[in-house]
């Protein structure tokens, strides 16, 4: 299923989208599962402690310089028999086989945000496997088309920041990076279960290329803003117009709250700079105890003159999660979601959709140096629909079994 939906019609490229994790503790809540938040510690993954036995490993990290990555494999398994289709799951569209959904290398300075100091760094993040078809923006895919071939390159992020000692500190970044709306990421490292939602997969942007300004204002709250050249556009643009990126976070005192909400808007229609696509996007997140959280995820998002009688398009749902960690091995994870696509501009048939996951995520050997960046993550999940849009559109419903492995080096 193509996701990345051009509002004039009913279908476009499949997108997704890799996790950005600033030092502002509001820039995008993690729920779920402990992970990392920031560039992982230097000793954390085996890359640089490589680099540092190698000779180089220590001055990098002296210079606040890391290089990391992850390598993900999966199956999935469709219950109603492996030439049946898995509709509304961009990453997970094949049945019953393997697959190498993502070799990941980052290299990444970040920067200090101070009122002290200037301060420079950037990101630079290319992925490999059979996810990078599904997340080219407009100008950096250099292949004929999906599964041409199945495995693909793509530069998922490159961008500069900038520190300015100004107020609280004021960061400036500027290039191509992932979109800050929805709970979910790209980086399976950051996300508690393997399937993405519906919201994930159709309701917003995955990339921006432009500029953006985060300014942290006190302890609590952070705003941001920037311009962008639209929806997944980088080096080319559809339609040569500019959107636009506008963000208020909120982190409690004690960190166990945290709320976003945000909005992108801006023309998204191919040659057409008149007719503005807009997304609302909020996030929840609350920490009961250190083992028990929860989350919730709404968008609301509209086209003008996007619909197919001419009038404007809707689309909107609302994602709940928890998660139970029972011990440093074992995570319970959870979502349930509703997805409303009015008129079909964004998943390609006007329905109702509903998902229900469960999952668990288990870390073997959570005191080993090195097998401690492994994750292994089974999972059971039901999609339903109020049309048979599942199964080669012969079912309302459809079953899946997957499991997915990670290691962070």
């Amino acid at each position: 299923m193509i996701r990345r939906t051009s509002l004039a019609a009913a279908a476009a490229v499949l997108s997704v989208i890799s996790s950005l994790r600033a030092e502002q503790p509001t820039t995008r809540p993690v729920y779920m599962q402990e992970a990392a938040t920031t560039t992982p510690a230097a000793e954390d993954r085996p890359l640089m402690a490589l680099l540092t036995s190698a000779g180089i490993g220590k001055t990098l990290k002296d210079n606040n310089i890391n290089v990391y990555g992850h390598l993900e494999t999966s199956y999935i398994y469709n219950f109603a028999g492996a030439n049946k289709n898995i509709f509304g799951n961009v990453f997970e569209p094949r049945s019953n086989q393997f697959l190498g959904n993502q070799l990941d290398l980052t290299v990444e300075r970040t920067v200090n945000v101070t009122k002290d100091k200037w301060d420079i760094g950037g990101r630079a993040e290319v992925i490999y496997g059979t996810d990078s078809q599904y997340i080219h923006s407009n100008g950096l895919n250099w292949y004929p088309g999906p599964d041409e071939p199945q495995y693909q390159v793509d530069l998922n992020q490159l961008y500069f920041d900038l520190a300015i000692p100004v107020g609280n500190g004021l960061r400036i970044r500027a290039g191509k990076f992932a979109t800050l709306l929805g709970t979910e990421t790209i980086s399976p490292t950051t996300n508690a279960l393997f399937t993405h939602s519906y919201l994930f997969n159709y309701a917003a942007p995955i990339t921006h290329t432009g500029i953006m300004a985060t300014y942290q204002l006190d302890d609590n709250w952070l705003v941001e803003g920037g311009i962008f050249r639209g929806w997944d556009q980088s080096i080319d643009d559809n339609n040569g117009s500019i959107s636009y990126h506008l963000k208020l976070g909120y982190t409690s005192t004690d960190k166990k709250l945290g709320a976003i909400v945000q909005t992108v808007t801006g023309p998204e229609t191919p040659d057409d700079t008149g007719d503005y696509t807009t997304v609302f996007d909020f996030q929840l997140t609350y920490a009961f105890t250190d083992k028990f959280s929860v989350a919730a995820n709404s968008d609301i998002g509209y086209a003008s003159n996007a619909a197919p009688d001419g009038d404007t398009a809707w689309w909107y749902g609302i994602a709940g999660y928890a998660a139970y960690k029972l011990n440093d091995t074992f995570t319970l994870n959870g979502r349930g979601e509703w997805f409303r696509d009015d008129e079909g501009v964004r998943i390609g048939v006007a329905a109702n959709y509903f998902e229900v996951t469960a999952g668990i995520a288990i870390t073997p050997f959570p005191n080993d140096k090195t097998l401690k960046n492994l994750m292994i993550r089974p999972e059971l999940r039901g999609d339903f629909s109020t049309e048979p849009v599942y199964n080669n559109s012969s079912d309302n419903e459809m079953y899946t079994a997957a499991i997915d492995m990670i290691f962070k080096f």
